[in-house]
């Protein structure tokens, strides 16, 4: 159990750093493409995506902090969960439900079960 929630972490951790990288700084072009970026303001993303930076760095802090991991997860995992409702606002299910629910809810049903497992390895 404890491999496989540390290659989750891992991948989750880098998942969200590169989304948080293209919020940071590929601002422009992201709202340009999605209308989500364009409805609301660019201070919004960048704490959004400042937020999911520490996120990510929470979720491979395991071994020094192991209490950060579950906060951390379960922080991505609301996250998540604002990301995915603002995009189905905004945005709608395009380009197709099954694209919107791997690249939105995956990470967030990834994140959730992460802060479950370690939640119980940590109690």
């Amino acid at each position: 159990m404890n491999i496989l929630l540390w290659v989750l972490q891992v991948a989750l951790a880098l998942f969200f750093c590169m989304a948080s990288m293209n919020q940071l700084f590929s601002y422009a072009k992201l709202s340009q493409q999605f209308a989500i970026y364009k409805a609301l303001p660019q201070g919004f993303w960048v704490v959004y995506a400042i937020v999911a930076l520490f996120g990510a760095l929470g979720l491979v802090l395991t071994s020094v902090w192991p209490v950060a991991t579950p906060i951390a997860a379960a922080t991505l995992a609301v996250q998540g969960l604002v990301f995915a409702a603002l995009y189905a606002r905004y945005a709608g299910f395009r380009p197709s439900v099954l694209m919107w629910g791997l690249w939105t809810l995956g990470p967030v049903v990834v994140a959730a079960f992460i802060a479950y497992g370690r939640c119980t390895l940590v109690v």
